[in-house]
């Protein structure tokens, strides 16, 4: 009906699977005009469905009957396809995603550039003399689409992409890890001197490049710089001041890049609004992992770059290249930013509590008479809190001068009383208590003689301050804890 294409809906849509032919045809009344190319197709048309080249066109005499027969002119006959792309299901909640498994377009957050949406408040940017395809063979995990990028240009700045992430969905103040695939496609004869490199990044100011608002950087060079040997993954260990970039500051991992290898990151960010630390992390700081499917080196507690101790939210992947003509290549895949929670670790006391009472520390109706502090399990009088203060066991009954021993000291020279007095010996075993020595002449009044005497892990004596004139005089040892 009239002229150019006409659509005809179908009254259910198909769902088209990746890498499969499909025949697309339409009925006509015997005379009716249709419209061909002899010859076929010279290049396959299309974007993400595309046509095949050469003569691809069938047809079927009989209505109803499936076109196989082929025409002696190899014809291609225009008939074609709408679709339309189905997104990838969404991130969870707190969750930032980027797996590039829509292809490319600018509608859907899977897609290159793509558009917001996944954690991301916009798609990605291309520094100019870079191009990216989403090639979707070989992955560089387990499936789906991964992001290449090829330096067509330049030679003297960090070129690649960034992309910014919603704060809202995972704040940059807030403990995240990071991960995220990647693999360099070309060849150590391009890659091989201190101009050449390939730095992850991430910061307060959006671009490719690094800058002093950095907060985490990998980087592996060309060639050995710093501490850093040939094409060995570094990890920047910053100051948290804002300062200029210093090649020292790489933390040799111990890990080579290699072409055609996939390297996959975890980041561990411990960022927040302000100084201070949570669960033993300082605040401002990050560990990176670096696995290459057959090892894992691990870098713990490098410090941010920039004096903002927030972790992004600009994400950026760049190369650098020592000849405009090296074309340095590199895939990218798998990137997540999800929360990141500390399990508060086990204290000492803890740790001494499941070596002695594994089954029993799961009821706590046994705290108070088999694991806790005033427990005395054994039956030898000396409760666990002091067992573990002085290095002995809980469950074996010890004689009580495992305590320790009270002696009594003969008069120094000094004393011109003659008078005796006591000391109090025992094994200060532990940091994460606090050992009290006090005296008293009756048991109503106690006096403060010394608070963690000694060395821990050494044998203490300490002494009264006072002699025992009156023939009564008592020392006690006071264990606590936080």
């Amino acid at each position: 009906a009239g002229e150019g294409w006409v659509e005809a809906p179908l009254a259910s849509p198909i769902v088209v699977a990746p890498g499969e032919i499909y025949v697309v045809s339409y009925g006509i009344t015997a005379g009716s005009p249709y419209q061909f190319t002899p010859g076929g197709l010279a290049t396959a048309q299309g974007g993400s469905f595309k046509t095949l080249v050469g003569g691809n066109g069938v047809f079927a005499s009989a209505a109803g009957t499936f076109p196989s027969q082929a025409p002696d002119n190899a014809p291609n006959y225009w008939a074609d396809v709408v679709y339309e792309p189905i997104p990838s299901p969404t991130a969870p909640a707190g969750i930032v995603r980027a797996r590039f498994t829509d292809g490319t377009g600018d509608q859907l957050a899977q897609q290159f550039p793509g558009s917001n949406g996944d954690g991301w408040s916009n798609g990605w940017t291309l520094s100019p003399g870079v191009a990216a395809t989403v090639p979707d063979g070989a992955p560089l995990r387990a499936a789906g689409n991964y992001l290449q990028l090829v330096r067509t240009a330049g030679t003297s700045d960090q070129l690649g992409v960034h992309r910014t992430w919603d704060v809202t969905t995972r704040p940059d103040t807030a403990f995240s890890t990071l991960t995220f695939d990647v693999r360099l496609d070309s060849s150590t004869a391009v890659f091989d001197t201190t101009a050449d490199n390939v730095t992850i990044a991430a910061g307060g100011t959006p671009g490719a490049g690094t800058n002093a608002e950095s907060s985490f950087l990998i980087r592996a060079v060309g060639a050995a710089t710093g501490s850093l040997g040939a094409r060995e993954w570094g990890v920047y260990n910053g100051l948290g001041d804002g300062g200029a970039f210093d090649v020292s500051r790489l933390v040799p991992t111990g890990m080579t890049l290699q072409p055609g290898v996939t390297y996959t990151f975890t980041v561990q960010l411990y960022a927040a609004a302000g100084p201070g630390s949570t669960n033993g992390k300082t605040h401002g700081t990050y560990d990176v992992t670096i696995s290459n499917g057959s090892e894992t080196v691990t870098v713990t507690n490098a410090g941010f770059r920039a004096t903002s101790r927030a972790s992004g939210p600009h994400l950026a992947i760049s190369t650098q290249q020592s000849a405009a003509s090296d074309n340095l290549t590199l895939s990218l895949d798998s990137i997540e930013i999800a929360p990141l929670v500390l399990t508060p670790s086990e204290s000492p006391l803890e740790i001494w509590r499941g070596e002695f009472f594994p089954e029993e520390l799961a009821n706590p109706a046994l705290e108070s008479s088999v694991w806790g502090d005033l427990a005395d399990p054994d039956g030898d009088g000396i409760v666990n809190l002091a067992e573990y203060a002085l290095g002995s066991e809980p469950d074996t009954a010890a004689a009580s001068a495992v305590l320790g021993e009270i002696i009594t000291l003969p008069p120094t020279d000094s004393d011109e009383t003659g008078e005796s007095s006591l000391a109090l010996t025992f094994l200060r075993a532990r940091a994460d208590v606090t050992y009290t020595v006090e005296s008293s002449s009756g048991f109503d009044t106690w006096d403060h003689v010394a608070t963690n005497p000694g060395e821990v892990g050494t044998t203490v004596t300490v002494s009264d301050t006072e002699t025992a004139r009156d023939g009564r005089r008592f020392l006690r040892l006071k264990i606590t804890r936080p």
